[in-house]
């Protein structure tokens, strides 16, 4: 696949992911759900697959403590199997859901 392929389907994740962070509610957990799925497939390029989990990991921060978790703990279960392939992006999900738990002071989880 060439690189002006691959950057064109980036985008389209990108706006997909955006599109999904513009929405509201408790649907935005299952939609960031089936999204993450889709994205960590091995049918995806893992250029892709890295960089548009990066965007959700660093978009994490900005949901709500609860969407955030429920997310970061359903995209360390989806990648773990391929847990060498997203190294960068599992510590910093990790990263930030040990922020979160510091806020709740919960040190068991």
């Amino acid at each position: 696949m060439c690189s002006s392929n691959l950057s064109g389907l980036a985008s389209q994740y990108r706006a997909i992911l955006d599109s999904i962070l513009a929405s509201s509610g408790s649907d935005i957990i299952d939609a960031l759900t089936v999204f993450i799925e889709a994205i960590v497939n091995e049918g995806v390029s893992l250029v892709i697959s890295r960089q548009i989990l990066t965007d959700i990991s660093s978009h994490l921060m900005s949901l709500p403590d609860n969407i955030s978790k429920a997310v970061s703990h359903y995209t360390l279960d989806k990648v773990q199997p391929r847990v060498i392939s997203f190294e960068e992006q599992v510590a910093s999900i990790r990263q930030h859901l040990a922020s979160i738990y510091e806020r709740e002071q919960n040190w068991r989880d």
